[in-house]
Order: structure tokens, then sequence, then C-alpha cells
């Protein structure tokens, strides 16, 4: 299906959108057009969830001819297996999905072009259409790994591959309690089409969850990697060489991959920006937080200010700070390695998300001019 992905986002059009020429920066307009897509998609996305439920059942109740059923025996029993409402199933459960990674496709294009992520000489870049696509096939960007940088360091993988699992089981599970507790509160009394058609309800709003999840997450790729963009001018300005410290640098980028514990675009995307201009390679030696904290204490103020910005925009690139990744910070500020509060940083990704831009810790780190941030192609 991937070509079939590639040639729909592809064919959708580029409409001509005024922007204000900051790809860091969003307008009063830009935002109530993301605004207004992130709902369309919502909506429409629950709206395929409902008539989906529609068209499993209602054909079921009222034309039951239509599915043939297979008589086995097991042990002695008699059981009838429904064949043909079974494969129906498959076929609708096939194109509610696909209809689904369309809208997405759909919804993060526009997005991406009415921010000026997109326009029409990066249209056909691979890389900038692997991660919309990989964003809307709800994908783990895991380019990072090629830098020597490991986010699941340490971590138990067999306990994570068990809850990403039940996170995609979601909403069939959140349909068996359902029908579960209309037994147990009807009893035998409890008719089948009422368990059946209830979950109408239920995969409507998983959809809608899903969906304003995936938007939400191309809407954080999108300013994200705008910000990586900007702030590594600013970096690339003050600093011609990191030596002899490319190491602390990077093993700046692998504790931010480390404490976030997940793979994302905008890591990879910081990671290749100063890997690959700086030419930073990954040390001999496995990371240790003890080692790395003490490096930091003894380094240079202006390296130690340049990996302190890097922890905190790490930490912002995924949209979403945990109430571990608080505590890490919060640990941080304890050995006074880094000053800002809990109110600042929640800020700074409140400022993030709604397109203000990280001016301000950029200013605070580098202590440098502003240089001219990139602009958005004209249309």
């Amino acid at each position: 299906m991937q070509f079939f992905y590639r040639w729909f986002y592809k064919n959708l059009p580029l409409k001509n959108l005024s922007t204000d020429g900051n790809v860091a920066l969003l307008t009063t307009a830009e935002s109530k057009r993301l605004r207004a897509l992130q709902r369309l998609g919502i909506l429409l996305s629950a709206a395929i969830g409902a008539i989906g439920v529609l068209l499993l059942y209602v054909p079921k109740y009222w034309h039951p001819e239509w599915f043939f059923t297979h008589d086995i025996s097991v042990f002695g029993n008699a059981i009838t297996l429904p064949i043909g409402f079974m494969l129906y199933s498959f076929v609708l459960v096939f194109i509610e999905l696909e209809l689904l990674t369309m809208l997405n496709i759909y919804c993060l294009h526009q997005m991406a072009v009415a921010t000026g992520f997109l326009h029409y000489h990066n249209h056909n870049n691979a890389d900038v259409r692997k991660t919309l696509l990989q964003v809307s096939l709800e994908k783990k960007d895991k380019d990072i790994i090629r830098y020597g940088i490991n986010p699941l360091e340490g971590m138990n993988v067999k306990a994570l591959f068990v809850w990403n699992l039940l996170i995609k089981l979601k909403a069939t599970l959140s349909n068996m309690l359902f029908k579960f507790l209309v037994q147990r509160m009807l009893g035998r009394y409890a008719l089948q089409w009422v368990k059946d058609f209830g979950g109408l309800p239920i995969f409507a709003a998983w959809n809608a969850w899903g969906t304003h999840q995936v938007l939400q997450q191309g809407r954080v790729v999108i300013m994200g990697q705008n910000l990586v963009e900007t702030t590594a001018l600013h970096i690339y300005n003050r600093f011609e060489s990191l030596a002899p410290y490319e190491e602390l640098v990077f093993n700046t980028l692998q504790f931010v991959a480390i404490s976030k514990r997940d793979y994302h675009a905008n890591h990879a995307c910081l990671a290749k920006a100063l890997i690959e201009h700086f030419g930073l390679k990954k040390p001999d030696t496995a990371f240790d937080k003890t080692a790395y904290y003490a490096a930091l204490k003894q380094a240079p103020h202006s390296i130690g200010q340049l990996c302190k910005m890097i922890v905190v925009l790490g930490f912002l690139l995924d949209g979403y700070l945990s109430t571990r990744e608080l505590k890490k910070l919060e640990e941080l500020r304890q050995l006074h390695m880094l000053s800002d509060s809990k109110s600042e940083i929640t800020l700074l990704l409140k400022n993030m998300l709604n397109g203000k831009g990280l001016e301000e810790l950029i200013k605070k780190y580098l202590s440098t001019e502003s240089i001219t941030t990139p602009t958005k192609a004209n249309h």
C-alpha cells in the first residue's frame, strides 16, 4: 500500500495560500486554518467509525441470508461459524482503515501547506514526504538510530511491545468491555442488537481520538522541524566548531533520547542537524548519566549553555511532557544544572504548540544576536 499512499500524497493539490514568511511562527490566520483542518479530520473520522458499525450490523439483521455459516463439531458439541459475516467484517475493517489513513494524509498535507512547511519547491522532496506519511501512518521515525542514538537503551523491549499492542487494540477492547458490562447489568434480557449497535459511539469516539492524536502529532512535527531549522542556524552562527566537546554534545542528544524513551521525527531532525554539521561521532563508551552530569558541570560556559538548551529543546520537541520527564528536569534543577522552572518550560511548550516560536529560549542560552530565520517559499 505504500505506493498507493505516495501516489495519493503526490496528487493532492497545493493551494496558493498567503503566509507571513516565517516558518517557525504562526499568524492568527494560519492558526485558524490548522484548527479548522483538525476539526474537519476529527468529525470525518468519527463519522467513518459510526457508519462502519451501521454497515457492519444493519445487513446482519435485515438480510441474515446474505451471510453463509458452517457447522462443525468440537468434542461432540455443534458450533456454527459465521464465516460469511467474518469475511464481510474483515473487508469493512480494511476499507475503514484505508479511509482513515487517506483522511490523515489529506489533513496533514493541508496543514503542512497552511504553515508553509510544504510548498511547490519541496512537495516532491523524499524526506518531507516520508516525514508526513510516517505521521499519517502512525509509524515511528527511527532515523535517529543511524546516528548511533538509541532512545530505548536499557529498556525492557518485551514490556514495550505488550503496551503498544494494547494501545492498537484499544477500540476492540473497549467494545468488549462495553458488551461485558451490558451483559452483567441486563443479564439474559440483554438483546444482542443492543450490544452490537452499542459499540457505535465507542468506535466513533476512538476514531475521533485517534485522528486527533495523529493530527496533533503532525502539528508538533511541522512546528518542531521548523524550529529545529531555525535553532540550528543560530547554533551554526554561534559556533564554528564544537571541538573538543563533541562527545559531550553527542551525549546530550543521547540523554534527551533516553529521557523521552521514544522515537520521534523531531529528535531525529535535531540529531541530524548537529551531528552532520559538526561531524559528531558516537563515543566508544556506553552512555553513563553520572559521567555525563560531571562532564556538563565542568564544560566551559558557552558549551554548557548549548547543551542545556539542547536538553530543554529536546524535551519540548515531541510536544509532550510526562510526569517522569518533569521529574527529570526537576532533578537537573536540584543539581543546579538547569535554571528553567516547571512553569517556564510548560509555557515554552505551549508557545511552541501555538506557533509562537522559542526565541526566548535561544536568546537565553546562546546569548548571540538574532539571525535571519528561514522564510516560507512564495507560492
